[in-house]
């Protein structure tokens, strides 16, 4: 089942806890800035 896999316990060491929180700090500096975007919605057909 899909499911069973999520409640079983797992361990991680230290080095691994801290190799994750630094790849996730990482991605924050990382970050690009957001854009706008403009959007025309076709309504119907016609529009095409």
């Amino acid at each position: 089942m899909a499911t069973s896999s999520i409640t079983r316990n797992f361990y991680i060491s230290v080095r691994e806890a801290e190799s994750f929180a630094n790849a996730i700090e990482e991605s924050f500096r990382d970050r690009k800035p957001t854009m706008s975007v403009s959007v025309n919605k076709i309504r119907g057909q016609e529009e095409l």
